[in-house]
């Protein structure tokens, strides 16, 4: 498969001219983040009808210009497309719709869910992929010719299998669920802020209602932490390390001689912030309030509602994880709990018609 190795911001902006001429674009990337908060890009691969450029960030630089070339394609193309969308935006490139996610496109259309590149390129085109390279450091210098050889197969197809997706889509009538789809997951990159990385810590909410609030606020500076020093949160302070500091009495004198998970080093390091902390939590006039746990009554009416949904995603040939997941369930519950009429925003769009006015018609 032939591709051109693009290391010139020059020779980047030559073959990008082509590009708003191209009917869609696909895009892939490699990139490490076992080590990081921030995605590393490695490579960033683009195809479309008239070529396959394999793009390195590493000797480009600024990626700019490479944002606003994707941009003026009519559409963008990706496969399994959380992960790469969000280290382009890490790297300053942020897609925007109409986007097209052939592995939600193949489960629209009747294939089923979680499908693989390889298996999707397979069963509509016929060509058997190999995965030897999926491992391999993509941060080396130089790449080697079985990496490179790798990374544009790794796209190549993508726009044939872009294509056949489509076609049937059409014939179906569900190309702007695809579309509506997709567009989701732009949405899923965007940084809440770390006032919010508590929601990622399971059974924060649970604590009683003082270690709630220094769980919230030990969250938030790991996040902080972990974005400035870049590295994985869990190497900041791992979850059930920041569930035991939030439980500490923050009347107590000082800093713990020890903490389960914490190495010594860190806890002097640290350790005084986190007492600093649950003071300030635990002098807020306000504490936050818990989420809604559900009743028991609650998760047998969650149950009624799967059934629907296992009944029409059988009717449409989909499956119900993505016709939809359990926690869209839960959610419209709890909105019910609340006393909202309206439905969560996972049930709207081309959900709404297909199933959640049906769902919400169970409750009412």
């Amino acid at each position: 498969m032939r591709f051109e190795l693009i290391t010139s911001p020059i020779r980047l902006a030559e073959v990008a001219a082509s590009w708003p001429a191209e009917p869609v674009l696909a895009i892939d990337t490699e990139f490490v983040f076992e080590r990081t908060y921030y995605p590393q890009l490695g490579l960033i691969q683009v195809a479309g009808r008239r070529g396959i450029w394999l793009l390195d960030p590493l000797a480009l630089g600024d990626l700019a210009p490479l944002a606003a070339a994707l941009r003026a394609a009519p559409l963008r193309t990706l496969h399994a497309a959380q992960g790469d969308l969000h280290a382009l935006a890490c790297a300053g490139v942020e897609l925007t719709e109409p986007l097209l996610d052939t592995q939600i496109a193949a489960a629209l259309a009747g294939l089923g869910g979680g499908f693989s590149y390889q298996r999707l390129v397979a069963a509509l085109l016929g060509i058997e992929l190999g995965k030897h390279a999926t491992r391999s450091n993509w941060l080396a210098r130089p790449l080697s010719e079985p990496q490179l050889a790798y990374a544009a197969e790794d796209v190549g197809h993508l726009v044939a299998v872009s294509a056949e997706l489509q076609a049937g889509l059409e014939r179906s009538g569900r190309l702007s669920w695809a579309l509506e789809e997709s567009a989701r997951l732009l949405a899923t990159v965007e940084d809440p802020g770390p006032e919010e990385a508590w929601r990622r810590v399971g059974g924060l909410d649970q604590l009683p209602p003082a270690a709630r609030a220094a769980g919230r606020a030990l969250a938030a500076w790991r996040e902080r932490e972990a974005a400035r020093r870049d590295l994985p949160r869990r190497w900041v302070l791992s979850d059930d390390a920041l569930l035991r500091v939030a439980r500490l009495d923050p009347e107590a004198a000082g800093v713990p001689a020890t903490i389960e998970g914490v190495p010594p080093r860190q806890l002097a390091r640290d350790g005084p912030v986190w007492v600093e902390l649950l003071r300030q939590a635990n002098a807020a006039d306000e504490v936050p309030p818990p989420a809604l746990r559900l009743e028991p009554r609650d998760k047998q009416t969650i149950d009624r509602l799967a059934r629907l949904v296992r009944q029409r995603a059988a009717e449409l040939a989909l499956p119900a994880e993505l016709l939809a997941p359990r926690r869209l369930l839960t959610a419209l519950v709890r909105f019910r709990r609340e006393g909202r009429s309206d439905l969560p925003a996972g049930l709207r769009g081309w959900r709404e018609e297909v199933i959640g006015r049906d769902l919400a018609a169970l409750l009412d």
